[in-house]
């Protein structure tokens, strides 16, 4: 296992499903270019947490198991998505209570589980493209 390419893995992986509803929401929605930086922040927020937090030790699961082909990760990925579609409102709703806003609560709409899950599944496979732990380094 390369160090230098799980980290590169690591860094990738949240990069291509963000972008990938970056250029849905240019194209279904119209909005304009000038919202990219905001998109890719709000990426970076909520990807770059999931993949350390899930993805790595999920990536070191895998690896322990033997278990390095890329429909492994994808299949992980898409499981990480539906654990994250999970616990996000959860943290919204605990934010917006520290926030002094009583009663309400965040919820995701049926429809963005599967969009988790895919969004989650691609960022495993991106992972595995870089990282490739099915080659051995020696």
């Amino acid at each position: 296992m390369s160090v230098t390419r799980t980290i590169a893995g690591v860094v990738a992986a949240p990069l291509v499903p963000t972008a990938i509803v970056i250029v849905v929401l240019l194209l279904a929605y119209d909005a304009y270019l000038e919202n990219i930086p905001g998109l890719l922040l709000i990426g970076a927020i909520i990807g770059y947490p999931c993949t350390l937090l899930f993805g790595l030790p999920t990536h070191f699961l895998l690896m322990r198991q033997g278990w390095t082909r890329w429909w492994a990760y994808a299949i992980a990925g898409a499981l990480i998505g539906a654990v994250y579609y999970v616990i996000v409102p959860m943290v919204l709703t605990g934010l917006t209570r520290l926030d002094g806003v009583e009663g309400g609560y965040a919820a995701l709409s049926d429809g963005a589980l599967p969009i988790a899950m895919t969004l989650c599944a691609i960022a495993g496979v991106v992972f595995w493209a870089v990282a490739r732990p099915d080659r051995s380094t020696v």
